[in-house]
């Protein structure tokens, strides 16, 4: 019998795959994280789990893929009975981590006291501890901003941009001023605070001040989502284009943007928005591209960096009825790095909820603890303030404490 070369080969793939599956039977499932489908990764694990597998990998890797789904009720019952089955360091800190991905920062706390008392020889968690410990700490940290020494003929007016008192991660902001006298407190358009100064030739301006972030989750607020609920005022002016002179920031309204939308419309707004930020994530990988790319050109490109691909998500969602708007800040504000850098993350409108933001590569309605926020754009006046935060080029952050 004479098999074609294109049959063979399928036999032998089928085969070499069968071979790889008995000698790691975890192998499926790890495919599957690794290209992060975590529905087909939920699916391998459950059917092995029914199967009548235990191992502990195995249960520990289906609680994780749900909490990545958003499904953190399950995921919870999931971690609860492989600490039952197999109470071991590993068990109790997946227990631990998807109680923090819901938002029940006490039960993670308590569970991950569990850990070392279960850890049994040759477990190494402690990376996953440090981790958790890291999500669940209130933090200070204080914050310095450097301007450059004005050397034109002129005085400047500046605005300078200062962190927001957010409330929920980000509270009890204090801002101190060199180098000048006198600064003016503003409120732009969209009720972002700044200090508006006079540089005069020749002076060195230094802001300075501390900001508190706080563990949070938009997960258990979800209870509050009511579809019939009134938009604001504000979210009002964050549903059609975004304009910034010639430049057409966001556009809901392109064909291409339009057409997409549909494809990620979902059941209600929650389901919508957790798609949109999802297919940006897996679809639209970050990349640094030079020149200014608006939300049609990135969509197209299929590769952006972080404001190119936040205002592909305000398209996408605002073409769907939401309203979306981005933050512009600083990532890396946890303590490990002394300058932070420039980011944009977007932020949409939950009808019940308010505001709420996120960042790609976050799980489901995570709130970026690591991030400054200072100002949103693409509102009503896009623009005002600029895409850089102006215009200090040196920021610094220092750990003051951590609880």
């Amino acid at each position: 019998m004479h098999f074609h070369r294109a049959g063979l080969a399928a036999v032998l793939t089928l085969a070499s795959l069968i071979s790889s599956a008995q000698q790691n039977p975890f192998a499926p499932m790890e495919a599957a994280r690794d290209r992060k489908d975590y529905v087909s990764m939920e699916r391998i694990c459950r059917a092995n789990v029914m199967n009548g597998s235990r191992a502990e990998y195995m249960v520990r890797s289906w609680s994780w893929a749900l909490s990545r789904l958003d499904r953190s009720e399950e995921a919870i019952q999931v971690a609860r009975q492989n600490v039952a089955w197999n109470p071991c360091g590993w068990s109790w800190a997946n227990l631990a981590e998807v109680f923090c991905n819901a938002g029940e920062f006490a039960k993670s706390r308590s569970a991950l006291l569990e850990v070392p008392k279960y850890r049994r020889a040759g477990e190494d968690t402690r990376g996953v501890e440090n981790h958790l410990q890291n999500r669940l700490q209130r933090k200070t940290y204080e914050i310095t901003w450097n301007f450059p020494v004005l050397d034109s003929t002129r005085d400047r007016v500046r605005r300078i941009v200062i962190p927001q008192q957010e409330g929920r991660v980000q509270s009890d902001v204090t801002l101190s001023i060199r180098g000048i006298d006198n600064p003016v407190r503003k409120v732009s358009g969209d009720g972002i605070a700044y200090l508006e100064v006079t540089q005069k030739r020749g002076e060195r301006l230094q802001m300075s001040g501390t900001v508190t972030m706080s563990p949070f989750s938009w997960r258990p607020l979800l209870k509050n989502f009511d579809p019939s609920a009134p938009l604001s005022a504000e979210a009002m002016l964050c549903l059609g284009r975004s304009v910034e002179g010639q430049f057409v920031g966001v556009d809901p309204a392109s064909p291409e943007i339009q057409a997409h939308a549909k494809l990620l419309k979902g059941a209600n707004d929650l389901e919508t928005i957790q798609r949109t930020i999802q297919w940006i994530e897996k679809e639209i990988p970050w990349t640094d591209i030079p020149g200014r790319l608006n939300s049609t050109d990135c969509f197209k490109l299929r590769k952006g960096s972080c404001t190119p691909r936040s205002l592909v998500a305000i398209a996408l969602l605002r073409a769907n009825g939401i309203a979306a708007r981005a933050w512009r800040g600083y990532s890396g504000v946890d303590g490990m790095r002394r300058n932070p850098s420039p980011h944009t993350i977007p932020q949409f409108f939950v009808r019940g909820v308010g505001w709420v933001d996120t960042d790609f590569g976050l799980r489901p309605w995570e709130a970026p603890t690591a991030y400054l926020r200072m100002y949103h754009r693409a509102g009503s006046d896009y623009g005002f303030l600029g895409d850089g935060i102006d215009p200090a080029k040196e920021v610094t952050v220092r750990l003051l404490s951590a609880k």
